[in-house]
């Protein structure tokens, strides 16, 4: 059996097959949502919050602007077409905890497992002195 071209998978299959996925149910669609790099970029871009030096602004003590943004941009990459607009109208209050704790669980996903934080750091190519 021929192996399909790497063109032929999309984004989102190919963050599938590197990480576990937060699924959440919208609108009666599920969302698999995961965080990758592109996702931190896109949040950082849309709040101004650096999710390096001030990732306790998401998990720890959230406005409500910087979920529905984190959100937002989780739908995107899971392939949803909502406008940032629509998700801000999506979320309420009833439902606020819910979309904290899918963030929450794809935030944790994302992050390397124990024995994956245990591996020595070693450079592709070494650098010499000339």
């Amino acid at each position: 059996m021929k192996k399909p071209a790497a063109k032929e998978f999309d984004r989102l299959e190919a963050t599938e097959m590197l990480a576990k996925a937060a699924k959440i149910t919208v609108e009666g669609r599920e969302y698999k949502l995961v965080i990758t790099n592109g996702c931190l970029i896109e949040f950082e871009q849309l709040t101004g919050i650096s999710t390096i030096t001030e990732s306790e602004k998401i998990l720890r003590n959230p406005s409500r602007h910087a979920l529905i943004a984190m959100f937002y941009v989780l739908l995107k990459n899971a392939g949803a077409s909502y406008l940032q607009s629509e998700v801000e109208q999506l979320v309420t209050a009833k439902n606020l905890p819910r979309v904290f704790e899918t963030i929450a669980a794809a935030w944790s996903l994302s992050m390397a497992q124990e024995e994956e934080r245990n591996d020595p750091i070693v450079p592709a190519t070494a650098i010499k002195p000339r």
